[in-house]
């Protein structure tokens, strides 16, 4: 384990030392490059104990693609997106460093005030409530598959602004079409309350691969939120019970190198 966490170290002090030195040849923005750098190591910190570190993690990766991922690209590989004003960008860079930083000190203090959730939580194991809301759960799929292809469909025949603009207009004058959009929310509560039951890992592989075609399809949006905290939902599960049930071995080394690929 100690020669695992040396290795890491070294690859995520090389990876600063790239942040750095990208800096210096490109001239990016020195505040993103500070948070950039402050992000990368938090990362690190996470890792070095995914077990407890799960949730911090799965924030990290979802702080990069949604809030720093086209910030990146435009000030490290000169990808070519729209340019802000320069106090915009300089607010914005502010409010990622301060954000970043709260979280960490954040987590620090309340994880020393905490016990681990493993050693708290109590979980109630019922059978029937296990098997309806597991039927509940593929019945509602149908209806949330479908109504990502609606949506897929109308941004194919229309736009994708017009979806935002224009899409909730169109369901409130079809009233199957809206009822469907309405038992799509039902869908993820429904797998919620299953995984909540503590299913075994052989129970889990078949909802898990609906879910995940769920997400798949959800793509045909244009959206990657959707897909994306989806990933993340059944990264921090998979290590969670890993976690309080190792030997069950919820996640292997095949399923980090998928999930880095």
């Amino acid at each position: 384990m100690l020669l695992i966490k040396r290795k890491a170290f070294l690859v995520f002090a090389t990876i600063n030392v790239i942040i750095i030195l990208g800096w210096m040849i490109t001239s990016a923005d020195s505040l993103l490059t500070i948070t950039l750098l402050i992000w990368t190591n938090m990362l690190f910190f996470a890792l070095c104990d995914l077990g407890k570190r799960s949730m911090l993690f799965a924030f990290l990766v979802a702080f990069f693609v949604f809030l720093m991922g086209r910030e990146a690209l435009q000030q490290f590989f000169l990808y070519k997106v729209e340019v802000f004003d320069a106090d915009v960008q300089i607010h914005s860079n502010v409010c990622l460093l301060i954000s970043l930083l709260t979280i960490l000190i954040g987590f620090i203090f309340f994880n020393r005030k905490n016990k681990s959730i493993a050693s708290t939580v109590t979980f109630n194991n019922d059978r029937i409530l296990q098997k309806i809301s597991l039927y509940m759960f593929y019945a509602t799929w149908l209806f949330a598959v479908a109504s990502k292809v609606i949506v897929a469909r109308y941004i194919s025949s229309n736009s994708y602004w017009d979806y935002y603009t224009d899409y909730s207009e169109y369901l409130s004058g079809n009233t199957i079409l809206y009822a469907i959009s309405k038992i799509e929310l039902m869908m993820p509560v429904a797998l919620s309350i299953y995984l909540a039951c503590m299913p075994s890992k052989k129970q889990f592989r078949l909802p898990c691969f609906f879910y995940l075609v769920y997400l798949v399809v959800s793509l045909g949006s244009g959206q990657r939120s959707t897909f994306m905290l989806g990933i993340l939902f059944l990264v921090v599960y998979f290590l969670f019970r890993n976690g309080i049930h190792p030997e069950e071995k919820w996640v292997k080394k095949s399923y980090i190198v998928i999930c880095i690929l």
